[in-house]
């Protein structure tokens, strides 16, 4: 008998194949999961740290450049979908280069989860609640208040980080909370720290110089979806150097009277877009409850809580989707 018959083979552990489906599927799941799968875990943990740092690279540049979110998301994803495909191909490759496959003890469901879950869900969750809280907010809009520019339907972008490089400043539209007026909406900056505001009805008088409205056609407005019925009328307001849409009525009457009133420091005097939704008016159609200056004063700056920059999502009240509004920078 030989040396080589006398020798018992050595026990190296379970052996069990790995499946080119499974192996697919979690790549797809989650980038690092695939390698995982097949004995290699600091290269799977390695992809993960890779594809973390690929998002949070999106989501800063994103939030600097300011520009509509849909195509680089879609350079985003579509990103990530090649190197998973590429990643997917490579790891089929290997599994036939492995067989036998001997299990490590990291080759369980439970590992695979916590792997998932640690590597790559949490930290995706906290990337958005981080983003949602300090850099941009998603804020459906129900009423009419700032029509035509923001109409009811409408799902706005909003950038929570606008004020840091420069304050707020007339004609600008803030996203503002205060416990005085609406919980969270939009309104237009109409007068600034210092200014003398008067109004008179729905007529503007700021430092002594009246604030213009001039005639708009409406097919000048892009995407508003003007409502004829409500006989709104889109019209260009010149405030100092300044140009913005805003709407008023023909059958809109207002009693409101504010006589000569100097701003304090940090205070500004914000008005809705509809002028027309006065306390004294009903509009069918567009009549929300009034929530400007006129009912709660002038606001500070620590009740603004951000610029709306686009529309991301549109329907009107039939539920139908507004395409031609969906992109819209609002301005």
């Amino acid at each position: 008998m030989t040396t080589d018959e006398q020798t018992e083979p050595t026990y190296s552990g379970e052996i069990k194949a790995r499946k080119k489906s499974v192996a697919v599927l979690l790549t797809f799941l989650c980038p690092g999961l695939g390698s995982l799968y097949l004995g290699q875990m600091m290269r799977g943990l390695v992809i993960n740290l890779l594809f973390l740092m690929a998002l949070e690279i999106f989501v800063i540049a994103w939030s600097v450049t300011q520009f509509f979110p849909l195509p680089p998301f879609l350079v985003f994803v579509g990103g990530w979908l090649l190197f998973s495909t590429l990643l997917a191909l490579e790891n089929m490759r290997r599994i036939d280069e492995i067989e036998p496959y001997i299990l490590r003890g990291y080759n369980h469901w439970t590992l695979y989860l916590v792997t998932f879950l640690l590597t790559f869900l949490l930290p995706i969750a906290l990337t958005l609640n981080f983003g949602a809280k300090n850099l941009w907010h998603f804020e459906p809009v129900h009423t009419n208040a700032m029509y035509p520019t923001i109409q009811a339907g409408d799902l706005v972008l909003t950038d929570r980080n606008a004020f840091r490089a420069a304050p707020p400043s007339v004609g600008d539209i803030v996203a503002v909370k205060t416990t005085k007026g609406p919980s969270h909406d939009f309104l237009r900056i109409v007068a600034q720290p210092d200014d003398i505001i008067e109004m008179e009805g729905q007529a503007l008088t700021i430092n002594e110089n009246e604030v213009r409205q001039a005639p708009l056609q409406p097919e000048e407005v892009v995407g508003a979806h003007l409502d004829e019925a409500s006989e709104l009328r889109p019209m260009v307001e010149h405030n100092r150097d300044q140009r913005y849409v805003i709407a008023t009525s023909p059958n809109t009457f207002s009693g409101y009277i504010l006589p000569p009133n100097q701003l304090s420091e940090n205070a500004y005097f914000l008005l809705a877009d509809n002028r027309s939704q006065t306390p004294d008016f009903i509009a069918k159609g567009v009549h929300n409850d009034p929530r400007d200056s006129r009912n709660f004063g002038p606001v500070g700056s620590n009740d603004f809580r951000g610029v709306p920059r686009y529309i991301l999502w549109s329907r009107g009240p039939d539920g139908s989707v507004r395409w031609d509004r969906i992109g819209l920078r609002v301005r």
